[in-house]
C-alpha cells in the first residue's frame, strides 16, 4: 500500500491506495490560517503549524493500513517558499504564492522588485515557459536579498513547501523535481537547469537553490523517530514531491488526446505535448516522463466563486439570517439546473484577486434578469467561456483536435453540475471525468509506486 499527501492551499489531504490504485482511505484537514500582519501584501503561514498538521493527518490513517504502507509520495502548491538554515531549520515562515510583497517599490527606485526582474531578465520567458509573478521563488528571493536575509554570513537554502515536508520526514536536504522547480519562474525547463541570467543580475548565490532531480526520485527514508511517532514502518521510502497540478493529471490518466480542464482554487486548461516549444501565448510546464504541458493558468475558479458566495452571505447576515450551515453555491447550482437554460447577462469574471480590473463586469443587466440566480448562472458561464478561449489559444499549433476528449478534474468541477453541463455544451467534445475525489493526493501516491 502507498500513502499520498497533497499539501494544498485550502486543505491538506491524504489517501492510501493499493498497487491496483484502489483508494482504501482518504483524510483531509483544513490548512491553518495565514499569520495576521499589518500589510495585506504579506501572506505568510506558520511552518510549524503546517508540519504538525501533516503529522496529525498521517496519524489519522487507520492503524490497519499504516504498518502496510510501502512508500510515501507528496504533492503540493508549486509557488511560495521558505528559507532554512544549514541544519534544515526554518528561518522564515512559509511565504505563500498569494504574497504580494514583490510588488513593493525597490528602495530609491520607481520600479517594483518584480518589474525590475522582468525588465532586466531578457531571456527568461523563452526557456522558463512562464512569466514571473509576485509569489514565485525568483522574485521572493530577490526581495529577501534586498532585505538582508541572504547576507554572506548566513548560509541558507530556499525550498518549496512540499519539498520541505519531504526533508522533514527524511532529515535530508530539500530537493525538488522539475515540476516544482518550474514554479520558481527562474528554472530553464528547456535545458533543465536554473536560469544563469538570474544569478548574474541579482548577485544571488546559485548554491542557495535546491538540487533538481528526476521526478519519482527517492528523497530518502523516513526517520526512525518519525516511524515510531507516525506508526509507520521503519525505513519507509519517501519520494521527491511533485507539483499538485501535475499530480492531479497523473491520477486522471492524462493522454495526448485530452483537453485538460482543471478547476480548483484557480483553473487551468492544458494539452500534453512531447517536446518543448517556445511561445509567448501560453505557459509551458514540465510533466512526467520528460513531456510537457501547454497550459493557460490563472483562470477563474473556486476562489472567484468563493468571493461571490461571501457577497451573498454578507447580504443575508445584514438581515440577521444564519448562514453557518448554508451551502449557497450548491443551492444556486441546483436551482439554475432546474429553472434556467441561459441568460442575457454577460459576466467577465476577472475579479478573483485584489487588483482593479476594468474588464471585470456583469453586462446586459435588465429589470427582468437582475436576480441572484441569473447572476450566478452568468458567472459560471463566464468562467466556461474563459476556458474555451484558453483552449482555442493553445490548440493553434495542434493539427487535429476532432478526436480529442475533455478531461475534467478539480474539486469545483466535481461540485458544480452546472459547470459540467455548460462545458459540455460549449466544447462539443466527449467528456471524461477523474474517478478520484482527491486527485492530487492519489497522484502523489502513484509517485511512490516504483516500476
Amino acid at each position: 500500500m502507498y500513502l499520498g499527501i497533497d499539501i494544498g492551499a485550502s486543505f491538506c489531504k491524504a489517501v492510501v491506495i493499493d498497487k491496483n490504485i484502489n483508494v482504501l482511505q482518504t483524510a483531509r484537514k483544513r490548512m491553518p490560517n495565514p499569520i495576521e500582519t499589518e500589510s495585506f501584501k504579506l501572506v505568510e503561514y506558520d511552518i510549524n503549524k503546517i508540519i504538525n498538521l501533516v503529522f496529525d493527518l498521517i496519524k489519522s490513517i487507520n492503524n490497519k493500513f499504516t504498518k502496510t504502507i510501502d512508500g510515501i509520495g507528496i504533492a503540493g502548491q508549486m509557488h511560495g517558499v521558505l528559507l532554512v538554515d544549514q541544519s534544515n531549520k526554518p528561518i522564515t515562515n512559509f511565504v505563500s504564492w498569494q504574497d504580494q510583497r514583490t510588488n513593493e517599490l525597490l528602495p530609491k527606485s520607481q520600479t517594483t522588485y518584480l518589474n525590475y526582474l522582468k525588465d532586466n531578465l531578457q531571456k527568461y520567458r523563452p526557456v522558463t515557459g512562464t512569466d514571473l509573478r509576485s509569489g514565485m521563488m525568483g522574485p521572493l528571493l530577490f526581495w529577501f536579498l534586498k532585505k538582508g536575509y541572504l547576507n554572506s554570513n548566513a548560509k541558507v537554502k530556499v525550498t518549496f513547501l512540499s519539498d520541505f515536508i519531504v526533508s522533514v520526514l527524511t532529515e535530508n536536504e530539500p530537493l525538488c523535481d522539475s515540476t516544482n522547480a518550474s514554479g520558481s519562474g527562474i528554472y530553464n525547463i528547456k535545458d533543465r537547469e536554473w536560469l544563469n541570467e538570474y544569478f548574474e543580475i541579482t548577485g544571488i548565490d546559485y548554491n542557495i537553490l535546491p538540487n533538481v532531480v528526476e521526478t519519482k526520485s527517492l528523497a530518502g527514508k523516513l526517520t526512525s523517530s518519525l516511524s515510531k511517532e507516525l506508526n509507520l514502518k521503519q525505513g519507509l521510502p519517501v519520494y521527491v514531491s511533485i507539483g499538485d497540478y501535475q499530480a492531479a493529471l497523473l491520477s486522471s490518466n492524462l493522454g495526448d488526446k485530452h483537453i485538460s480542464i482543471n478547476v480548483g482554487t484557480g483553473a487551468q486548461v492544458s494539452l500534453l505535448i512531447k517536446h518543448y516549444v517556445n511561445t509567448e501565448n501560453y505557459e509551458i510546464r514540465p510533466y512526467i516522463n520528460n513531456t510537457f504541458l501547454k497550459c493557460v493558468s490563472g483562470l477563474p475558479g473556486g476562489r472567484l466563486l468563493g468571493v461571490f458566495e461571501i457577497f451573498i452571505k454578507n447580504i443575508l447576515r445584514e438581515f440577521s439570517f444564519s448562514v453557518r450551515k448554508l451551502d449557497i453555491l450548491s443551492e444556486l447550482d441546483n436551482i439554475c439546473l432546474k429553472t434556467i437554460s441561459d441568460t442575457d447577462i454577460v459576466c467577465n469574471p476577472n475579479s478573483f484577486n485584489d487588483k482593479i480590473d476594468s474588464y471585470s463586469s456583469f453586462l446586459n443587466i435588465t429589470k427582468s434578469n437582475f436576480n441572484i440566480n441569473e447572476l450566478y448562472f452568468s458567472l459560471i458561464k463566464g468562467c466556461v467561456q474563459k476556458y474555451f478561449d484558453s483552449f482555442n489559444k493553445i490548440k493553434k499549433q495542434t493539427t487535429n483536435c476532432i478526436d480529442y476528449k475533455i478531461l475534467l478534474t478539480g474539486g469545483v468541477i466535481k461540485k458544480s453540475q452546472l459547470m459540467k453541463n455548460l462545458i459540455i455544451d460549449k466544447f462539443h467534445f466527449d467528456v471524461l471525468f477523474s474517478e478520484y475525489e482527491e486527485e492530487a493526493a492519489v497522484g502523489a501516491a502513484l509517485i511512490a509506486i516504483q516500476d
